[in-house]
């Protein structure tokens, strides 16, 4: 019982003394307000990461296809993959593969599609010939977080489907 009256009390000299002083309170208030305002403007800055190497191979070719394409380089691309159906090899379906994800750029010119087709590359087939996958570089995201799949990569990737 003696505990909650010393409580009491303090929080009644607390309150007595903010109600006198009322004054100086509301400025030390304001003061902090304003401190706030401007350790928060500073600290935006701050919430980004940066992990690069500046003269390392990986982080110079990666600049290069940043400033050449727009996108890519840094930035974590979406995986479109195709698989057909069994006794089936992509390289009997390669043109009509090929022309999806030409369709897919060009319902979408701001994703940048690389696959087989635009690489010459057969590793973008997997050993047993069923399946192939491309990469879908979009813009990279203009706010913080991670860059997520935009709405043209989605576009990019129903452009791909075949009609139902």
């Amino acid at each position: 019982m003696r505990a909650e009256a010393r409580e009491f009390s303090a929080l009644h000299c607390l309150t007595l003394f903010v109600i006198r002083h009322r004054r100086r309170v509301m400025i030390i208030w304001l003061l902090c307000f304003l401190a706030g305002g401007y350790a928060a403007s500073q600290l935006t800055g701050r919430l980004s990461y940066d992990f690069s190497l500046p003269g390392q191979p990986a982080y110079e070719t990666g600049v290069k296809i940043f400033n050449l394409y727009g996108n890519g380089g840094n930035t974590t691309p979406a995986v479109l993959v195709i698989t057909v159906p069994p006794g089936q090899r992509i390289a009997s379906d390669r043109a009509p593969i090929a022309a999806a994800f030409a369709a897919a750029h060009k319902a979408n010119p701001e994703v940048r599609i690389v696959d087989e087709a635009t690489t010459g590359d057969p590793r973008f087939v997997t050993t047993d010939g069923r399946t192939t996958y491309a990469y879908l570089f979009a813009p990279p995201s203009r706010g913080f977080g991670p860059d997520r799949p935009t709405n043209a990569v989605v576009m990019a990737r129903a452009a791909c489907m075949p009609p139902a």
